[in-house]
């Protein structure tokens, strides 16, 4: 397909196909057809969330939060990408309250 939204939904196609096989050779045509996705549209937030989610399954959480706030500032209702982005953000969050005294009783106290 030589449009954006088609190769975006072939990228999650092919990732679902690997979560469900653990077949790696589907990474690649996962990884690919996001790629060319993004080389089509790079405006699109469909596709940006699709790369991040592909980043985040292999370990590769920074560049996901890049691809999330991206794919955020395109379309800031998207409450996928907010749960993914919340779930990637929160251990960071975690541990730094648990070092922190100040702000585990500042973030007790606003009820977080």
């Amino acid at each position: 397909p030589d449009f954006a939204a088609a190769q975006a939904g072939l990228g999650e196609a092919y990732w679902a196909k690997y979560k469900r096989s653990s077949d790696v050779g589907f990474t690649e045509d996962a990884r690919d057809a996001t790629m060319e996705a993004l080389r089509l549209d790079p405006e699109d937030a469909r596709v940006r969330f699709t790369l991040a989610v592909i980043y985040e399954d292999t370990g590769r959480s920074e560049a996901a939060i890049d691809e999330l706030y991206r794919s955020l500032e395109l379309s800031s209702n998207n409450d996928d990408a907010h749960r993914l982005l919340a779930k990637i953000l929160r251990p960071a969050t975690d541990d730094m309250r648990a070092r922190n005294p100040c702000l585990r009783l500042r973030t007790k106290t606003l009820g977080w």
